[in-house]
């Protein structure tokens, strides 16, 4: 590449079309997990046969210097094979203490595996889900399998262990989806990724979402189905995984491990 374009959008309206993007938060002037989500973006342009050939801490220093004030900002990136890289600084919303999902039948997107700009599907059932005061819809394949949301990946509580769908290029492997799986491990939690159906999840002690941006979110509701509170191991697993995945950049720094 000779040249890159970097433009800095005042808003997240961005066009479908051709492109790869990546969200994830910025703590204090700080890109939480940046290198996660860089080579994510990297990786995903090679596969997708998108040249890309950029300096990193060129990107980086776009975002310090376009933050102003302390806080959490969204940073969004979207990278387009016409050699231009937009980079979104924008305020992090407020998060909900739990989130409602329905329920919409799909079919796996041919790109689930990629974070696309080519997300109208996703932003029809998403829209249509917060019109009937939900926060997201829990997309389900054809046979009754659990996928993931729209914009997060699904994790069930039960049989004492996490279970969430394999990441086999129906759903998007998620940045935060392999930090909650690395964490749990730790906290001494087993993880099993396998397939899920409808009525297994249903019948789960618990449920939530995740991605860079919420963290581990509790799912209080899917479609008619509510739990009258969280399970307990949802709750530990938010209250130490959250402070690392969504408050600030992972590092290997012990002391910035999710300990009981």
């Amino acid at each position: 590449m000779n040249s890159l374009k970097i433009h800095l959008p005042p808003s997240d309206d961005f066009p479908d079309g051709k492109g790869i993007f990546e969200t994830f938060s910025a703590v204090n002037g700080v890109p939480a997990l940046f290198e996660e989500h860089w080579t994510r973006l990297k990786n995903s342009c090679r596969e997708l046969n998108y040249p890309i050939d950029v300096n990193p801490s060129e990107i980086i220093k776009v975002i310090q210097n376009g933050i102003s004030g302390l806080g959490r900002k969204k940073i969004r990136l979207t990278y387009c094979p016409d050699s231009e890289f937009f980079i979104q600084i924008l305020e992090a919303k407020s998060l909900p203490r739990e989130w409602k999902l329905t329920l919409s039948v799909v079919e796996p997107a041919p790109l689930a595996a990629y974070k696309t700009t080519n997300r109208k599907h996703y932003e029809e059932l998403w829209e249509k889900a917060v019109q009937n005061n939900f926060h997201d819809a829990l997309m389900v394949s054809r046979d009754g399998k659990i996928l993931e949301t729209t914009r997060a990946n699904f994790f069930i509580f039960a049989h004492r262990k996490l279970i969430t769908p394999p990441a086999n290029g129906k759903i998007l492997p998620g940045i935060a989806r392999s930090k909650v799986i690395q964490y749990s491990s730790q906290l001494g939690i087993p993880v099993e990724e396998r397939e899920i159906t409808l009525e297994e999840a249903l019948a789960a002690d618990g449920f939530f979402a995740t991605n860079s941006l919420i963290g581990i979110m509790p799912v209080q509701r899917i479609g008619e189905i509510q739990k009258e509170k969280i399970c307990p191991q949802i709750k530990e697993l938010k209250a130490n995984i959250n402070p690392v995945l969504i408050c600030s950049p992972i590092c290997t720094n012990k002391s910035e491990q999710p300990r009981r």
